[in-house]
């Protein structure tokens, strides 16, 4: 019991809930992500790394997504 109750919490917390107009970030191998949802559903994803590329460049990217899901 104890398991499956654990394993609900833990999926709700992983989930990211799309908020109009409020920031939301996450961390994961070593990128920050930063993202913005306006009421009309478009969304801008700032994502900033810390780790450099081979060539000791950090790859930094802005992604704009619209409602109809191409951007």
């Amino acid at each position: 019991m104890h398991a499956i109750l654990s394993a609900g919490l833990l999926t709700f917390a992983i989930t990211a809930q799309a908020v109009p107009n409020m920031w939301s970030s996450g961390f994961g191998m070593g990128v920050t992500e930063y993202i913005i949802t306006s009421p009309e559903n478009v969304m801008l994803n700032l994502n900033c790394t810390g780790n450099p590329d081979d060539q000791n460049i950090l790859q930094h990217h802005v992604m704009l997504t619209l409602p109809d899901g191409s951007g």
